[in-house]
């Protein structure tokens, strides 16, 4: 089983993903303190609530990586992880289907991009596969869909995933 991104590469990303979810944020937080690292940032991120807006939020998450000499992902790193989260999931077998979606979801946001190109053809062609048991679009068969998948998983992770 390959492991998701950490939490920390996560939060690392957070001013740069699009419709970030700040309850990773301040779980993360709460993880920072449970292993001993306690400053008054991380305190004030742990204490949020999901329900408080980003602009309250986004300068303690901030500060908090700033106090652990961690650096903020830019855009374009920010964009891989989010990638590597979904490629991931695949590649482990967990919800294939779902997570195909979400990267041609990516794919439609960043103008069907190389990198993820692959996905959104699978995508469309699972779902012609399934409407009239033909695909025009990348040319998987029935039976080998999930492998094809799985496959470009593998290539992209191979090419471009962020290890640390």
């Amino acid at each position: 089983m390959i492991p998701l991104p950490s939490l920390t590469q996560i939060v690392r990303c957070h001013n740069s993903w699009q419709g970030f979810d700040y309850q990773l944020a301040i779980d993360w937080a709460i993880e920072q303190i449970r292993k001993g690292t306690e400053t008054d940032n991380i305190l004030i991120v742990a204490a949020c609530s999901a329900s408080d807006s980003r602009y309250e939020i986004s300068p303690h998450v901030s500060a908090a990586l700033r106090d652990l000499n961690l650096s903020e992902y830019d855009e374009a790193s920010a964009m891989r992880l989010r990638i590597q989260n979904h490629v991931v999931h695949i590649l482990n077998e967990t919800d294939i289907r779902n997570h195909l979606y979400s990267l041609y979801r990516i794919a439609m946001e960043t103008g069907v991009r190389k990198d993820v190109r692959a996905f959104y053809f699978l995508y469309h062609g699972w779902n012609e596969l399934d409407a009239s048991g033909a695909d025009l679009y990348y040319g998987t068969k029935k039976e080998t869909v999930v492998a094809d998948v799985k496959k470009e998983a593998e290539i992209w992770f191979r090419d471009y995933s962020i290890n640390e």
